[in-house]
């Protein structure tokens, strides 16, 4: 608590996309968008959840699992 999270535009501009490329991929939107920005934006993600300080929501979640990552909500 108290530590400020990374906004969607942060991770966007650190993977080279824009916002709403970022929601498409997120989304499964995936099919338009080249294989360069899904691997920047998978590599991006991956820093964020390897840092040490990185801490799991249970309000929203980064679903790593798949072909491509996607945003879950709930537990």
């Amino acid at each position: 608590m108290g530590d400020t999270p990374i906004t969607m535009s942060a991770i966007a501009n650190s993977a080279g996309i824009s916002r709403q490329t970022l929601y498409a991929v997120l989304n499964g939107e995936r099919a338009e968008f080249g294989q360069v920005a899904q691997i920047r934006l998978s590599r991006v993600i991956q820093e964020i959840t390897s840092h040490p300080d990185y801490q799991v929501s249970k309000m929203m979640r980064l679903d790593l699992s798949g072909t491509a990552p996607r945003i879950r909500f709930g537990v």
